[in-house]
């Protein structure tokens, strides 16, 4: 039988698990003040002309970010995902939440490829830079909208809802966590990434964050493969009755997942 141990919530014999991965404001690079600062500038507002509803820090996907959201005075609401670290922005979403409505039975009075040009031209990008991936006129909320959904070439996400009637953006939103720049082909071997870390480097920071030495464990797995858009490596080891998963980014370094059962 298998007991599932919670990385955060179990004593190991690995005690400095904790120490790797416990979540500190120390830890991040940038103050909240800045991602703050940082969120304001990309939407291009002041602190005096809004109300923020959220600002902290977090932990996604093992990695430091923070969480700020606003309000404008006229209910546009901005929410940003800001890594703690780089500072640089990950996710973020806007929303016109007083925009007016269409109404059911309106006709819509832009078109299609209208629409696509309005949401290509608000990321600053031509149309043969991106990838079009749903283009489809519907109704939401009773108003006339175009969804447009669409990649750039380093495998960032866009979505928007344009009014068909009036080509009024309503929402928008980008998000960069779950991809990163394209890398080369594997070459077959899968044990080397295009770029980043080693498959030893890989195996002895996993290591390290069980507080092991490579003598201490047997080895399950490990392998080189591709999850959402990104290279990562896959480590499984056994310590005694303990079996350790680990996933990292092979480009990074950075910790997606750590998992730790134990065998009755």
């Amino acid at each position: 039988m298998k007991r599932k141990f919670a990385a955060l919530g179990t004593i190991l014999a690995a005690g400095s698990l904790f120490a790797a991965i416990t979540l500190t404001a120390s830890a991040a690079q940038i103050t909240e003040e800045t991602a703050k600062s940082t969120a304001l500038a990309s939407a291009g507002l002041s602190a005096d002309s809004v109300s923020f509803t959220k600002s902290k820090l977090d932990r996604h996907d093992g990695r430091l970010i923070y969480e700020i959201e606003f309000l404008t005075s006229d209910f546009k609401e901005y929410d940003f995902d800001i890594d703690a670290e780089s500072g640089a922005i990950l996710d973020m979403e806007y929303e016109w939440k007083a925009a007016p409505t269409s109404g059911y039975g309106t006709q819509a009075t832009i078109t299609l490829e209208d629409a696509k040009t309005l949401a290509i031209t608000h990321t600053g990008l031509q149309a043969s830079q991106v990838t079009m991936k749903k283009a489809e006129l519907d109704y939401d909320d009773g108003r006339l909208l175009y969804d447009i959904e669409f990649y750039t070439a380093d495998l960032k996400e866009l979505n928007y809802e344009i009014d068909a009637v009036t080509g009024t953006i309503i929402q928008w939103d980008f998000d960069l966590k779950n991809y990163v720049p394209a890398v080369s082909p594997d070459t077959g071997n899968n044990t080397k990434p295009a770029s980043g870390l080693s498959m030893e480097d890989a195996k002895a920071k996993a290591l390290s964050m069980a507080g092991l030495g490579s003598a201490d464990v047997r080895w399950k797995k490990a392998k080189l493969d591709r999850d959402d858009g990104r290279q990562v490596y896959e480590l499984e080891f056994y310590y005694g009755n303990l079996e350790y998963e680990v996933e990292l980014d092979a480009a990074t370094g950075t910790v997606l997942d750590f998992d730790v059962d134990e065998d009755d």
